[in-house]
């Protein structure tokens, strides 16, 4: 058996097997046709361009298994590795190229599928394939680097009803390109480049505005699909919806009122106003004529409002007007305790959640059973008389002084003195707008899901160009609505074959996915996890109040003092 050195492509090598009585068959290990008698550069390709995408699927860049990694790997192998940089390039255009063109055949499935159901659920008749449906979706942003400096962001609007991907934008404030062709070419000879190069990171905004200028752009092409995104779920963590609210056009009372603060005086008096009730009025029950956009908060999120709010609060003050402190044991604000009352503020959102509402009316009575049990999780977890602690307690409900047994005081319960306190964070975090976007009951989590999928592919921790990840978030696009044997279109696409073991091992990796979540959704694996974190916490506690403070930033670096006595000053009399 010979290799052909001269003959070698990448990783793909040319063998060819001589036999004694002057035969030679040849060989190759990339895919070729049984009848080669000679190495065809198709044959390179094939196992060069796996080993390409192989590597980005596993999720890590060039200097991780990329294609030095890869060269790290052939070296332990005793392999030869000979694929260029500009080789490695290319064969990651073609794929960021096979990637746009799949994914854009999906995202148009899961728009037309989005909008059908929509069709079903309003029960529109008289619709035809022109006429523009309006939808729920989830919006968010993710940057390629943690902090407010990163040159990439990854915005994606996920359909609230099927779950699926609708459209994505990456925004970039570099471009790899220009910057190369500018350290070689001259000034003139790169102006006159310039004028024929479609820059794609010419952003010019500041890094915190990326996810704004994302959510401009998908609403503004959402029509082109027959829909639009009408009502945005969010978190509130950016202008994002202050930037599209009216990109479908609004009313003028809508316009008037949007651009005044809400501590203006004009303001305040149109809120207590009968105007206001009438335009609320017609705004919930679809007959203003208005077609902005609707604020829905992430339900998620708003709990972790609540919990950075009684965090602040803990470390705020050291000591309450009952002269103790703000940490401590039974009664005090620990961490446990402010980790129940977070947990009672989700559970009592949770539990009220109503869509089907048409009148004001409605919404407010909901809103106000709502605000009632938030009340009743925080009264509850207070040292306070029966009937103190009890009244907004529900009737026939999980309270057990409502049913006529006893609930006496727990040690663990917080004393008294936090009543006037937490009462102040919480009428915050009810304020009835608030409660009201969160009636719905939607979440973020499928947003912060396809995020990990996309930086599990391009880490943050690493410095990516605009291609990489342009291509991580395509993937993850593609990988969330199409499973694991999404990618093999894609590699249908650039010329792989795709054998039935990779078939069948794409559907083992969904099956097993799918399996692990419903297992996850099951309350008893749920009151698992939530037990076994807390067991966690607890000894870590135990740990710490054995050891004190071991490790603080800078509680260490002083310099001691001089162990040896120290010296008094002694002041000489005066004689009189």
């Amino acid at each position: 058996m010979l290799e052909s050195t001269v003959n070698r492509m990448g990783i793909s090598n040319s063998v060819f097997v001589k036999c004694d009585c002057g035969m030679t068959e040849f060989l190759a290990t990339g895919d070729h046709p049984s009848n080669d008698t000679t190495p065809r550069t198709i044959q390179g390709k094939d196992l060069n361009r796996r080993i390409v995408y192989g590597t980005f699927e596993m999720g890590v860049g060039k200097e991780g298994v990329g294609k030095e990694g890869i060269a790290k790997l052939c070296e332990m192998l005793n392999m030869p590795f000979s694929i260029s940089l500009s080789t490695w390039y290319e064969h990651e255009e073609a794929l960021l190229k096979a990637h746009e063109e799949i994914l854009e055949e999906q995202l148009a499935k899961n728009r037309a599928e989005a909008r059908m159901q929509a069709i079903q659920e309003e029960c529109i008749t008289d619709a035809n394939d022109q006429m523009i449906i309006s939808i729920p979706v989830s919006f968010d942003g993710s940057w390629s680097k943690r902090g407010y400096t990163a040159n990439h962001c990854v915005g994606f609007v996920i359909s609230a009803a099927t779950g699926k991907v609708l459209d994505l934008e990456v925004i970039s404030k570099t471009c790899s390109v220009c910057s190369q062709k500018k350290s070689s070419l001259t000034e003139d000879q790169f102006e006159q480049w310039c004028q024929t190069h479609h820059c794609e990171g010419s952003y010019k905004g500041s890094s915190s505005s990326m996810e704004m200028e994302c959510a401009k752009r998908i609403w503004g092409r959402s029509e082109q699909g027959f829909i639009r995104y009408t009502w945005m779920i969010s978190d509130g963590d950016s202008k994002a919806y202050n930037s599209i609210w009216s990109i479908y056009g609004a009313c003028d009372t809508c316009h008037h009122y949007e651009n005044l603060q809400n501590n203006d005086q004009e303001y305040i008096t149109w809120k207590a106003s009968e105007d206001f009730k009438k335009w609320e009025e017609d705004h919930v029950a679809g007959t203003a004529g208005c077609d902005r956009v609707m604020k829905l908060d992430c339900i998620g999120h708003v709990q972790k409002r609540l919990g950075k709010a009684l965090y602040e609060f803990q470390k705020s003050s050291v000591k309450l007007s009952d002269g103790k402190p703000m940490h401590g044991r039974n009664g005090r604000l620990t961490k446990a305790a402010i980790e129940k009352l977070k947990k009672n503020y989700g559970k009592a959102i949770r539990d009220n959640v109503k869509r089907e509402i048409t009148t004001t009316e409605e919404r407010d009575q909901a809103v106000q059973t709502m605000k009632t049990e938030i009340l009743a999780g925080l009264f509850h977890c207070l040292k306070l008389p029966n009937k103190e602690r009890h009244q907004f307690c529900p009737p026939n409900s999980w309270c057990k002084y409502k049913k006529g047994l006893p609930c006496p005081n727990k040690p663990h319960h917080l004393d008294k003195v936090f009543e006037e306190h937490l009462c102040k964070i919480y009428d915050r975090l009810t304020d009835s707008a608030l409660l009201a976007r969160c009636l719905p009951g939607y979440t973020q989590n499928a947003n912060e899901s396809i995020n990990s999928l996309v930086w599990n592919k391009c880490p943050k921790h690493k410095w990516h160009g605009r291609r990489r990840v342009q291509l991580a978030a395509l993937s993850a696009a593609l990988h969330f609505s199409g499973g694991a044997s999404a990618k093999h279109a894609i590699m249908e696409k650039v010329g792989l074959t795709v054998s039935d073991t990779a078939k069948m091992e794409a559907r083992r990796r969904d099956s097993e996915r799918i399996k692990q979540a419903e297992k996850r959704v099951q309350d008893q694996h749920k009151k698992y996890r939530v037990a076994r974190r807390q067991a966690k916490q607890h000894n870590e506690d135990l740990r710490i109040r054995g050891e004190g403070v071991t490790y603080a930033a800078g509680a260490f670096g002083e310099i001691e003092p001089c162990n040896g006595p120290k010296k008094r000053k002694t002041t000489q009399k005066t004689k009189k």
